[in-house]
C-alpha cells in the first residue's frame, strides 16, 4: 500500500446527487492507497434533501464511511471543516469536496510527492477554474487578504486539495468559526514547522446543486457573496491577526 493508513475528509450539507456519486468513488481510490482507511463525512442534521439517509445506507454497506452530524446551532463550511479535523483517525487525512470539482484519482500524484519530498502538507491548487468569472474574483480578493494580513504565500485557499499528517493535530486549535477555518490551518500548519509542497490539480465544474455561500439577488443577473458570511470571514480574519501572525 501507497500509505499506511488514510481518513479522507469531506462536509456534505444538500449534497445528494453529488455524494450518490462520488462516494463509491472515494472508496475506491482510498482502498488502493491504503489497507487502514476511513472516509469521514461531516453532514448537517437537518439537510433538505437525502444526504444524511444515502450517507446511513453506505455506512450500514460498509462501516468505514463514517458520517458525522454537526451540532444542533451549527452550520457553514468552517465549523464542519474544523470539526473532520477533530475526527480523523488515521496517519495521515486528504481533504477535500465531495462535489466532484477534482480529480479524485489526483491524489496518487499528491501521495506520490508526499513520499518523494517527505512533506507534512501536499496542497493542490486549482489550475483553470470551471467557474463563473464573479467567483473568480471574490476567491481572488480573499486569497489576496490572507496574503496581505498574514504575509503567507497565495495559497489557493478554496482549493479543497489537501494531503497531510493528521500528527500536527494533536497541538493544533482552531479559533475560527467562517470559511477563514481552512487558511488558518495551513497557516498554522506553517508555523508549527510543516513542510507545505504545493502543486496544482485541473479544476471541474461542480456537478450537481450550488453553494451555500451564493446569493443571486433578482435583477441584477450576478453572482454574490452572502453578505452573513462575508463578515463572519473578515471578522475572523481580524480576530485571528494577532496570534497567527506572532508566530509566522
Amino acid at each position: 500500500m501507497l500509505l499506511p493508513s488514510l481518513s479522507i475528509l469531506c462536509l456534505a450539507y444538500n449534497e445528494e446527487e453529488n455524494v450518490r456519486w462520488f462516494v463509491p468513488q472515494l472508496v475506491n481510490i482510498a482502498e488502493r492507497i491504503a489497507n487502514d482507511y476511513e472516509l469521514v463525512v461531516v453532514t448537517h442534521p437537518h439537510p433538505s434533501d437525502r444526504t444524511n439517509e444515502l450517507l446511513a445506507e453506505f455506512s450500514s454497506a460498509n462501516p468505514r464511511i463514517r458520517p458525522v452530524n454537526q451540532p444542533p446551532g451549527t452550520r457553514g463550511y468552517g465549523p464542519a471543516f474544523a470539526l473532520g479535523l477533530t475526527q480523523a483517525q488515521k496517519e495521515f487525512a486528504f481533504h477535500t469536496d465531495i462535489d466532484g470539482q477534482f480529480l479524485y484519482e489526483d491524489l496518487f500524484r499528491a501521495v506520490e510527492i508526499q513520499r518523494k519530498t517527505d512533506a507534512d502538507l501536499v496542497h493542490f491548487n486549482r489550475r483553470r477554474r470551471k467557474d463563473p468569472w464573479e467567483r473568480k474574483i471574490i476567491g481572488l480578493t480573499h486569497r489576496v487578504l490572507v496574503h496581505l494580513v498574514y504575509r503567507c504565500p497565495v495559497w489557493d485557499f478554496d482549493s479543497a486539495f489537501n494531503l497531510f499528517r493528521t500528527s500536527f493535530l494533536k497541538n493544533m486549535a482552531i479559533s475560527s468559526t467562517s470559511g477563514f477555518t481552512v487558511p488558518e490551518f495551513m497557516i498554522r500548519m506553517a508555523q508549527m514547522g510543516a513542510k507545505i509542497v504545493t502543486d496544482e490539480t485541473e479544476h471541474q465544474p461542480r456537478r450537481a446543486g450550488k453553494p451555500l455561500w451564493e446569493v443571486k439577488p433578482a435583477g441584477l443577473g450576478i453572482i454574490l457573496p452572502d453578505s452573513g458570511i462575508v463578515r463572519a470571514n473578515l471578522k475572523d480574519i481580524w480576530l485571528q491577526r494577532k496570534a497567527l501572525k506572532a508566530r509566522f
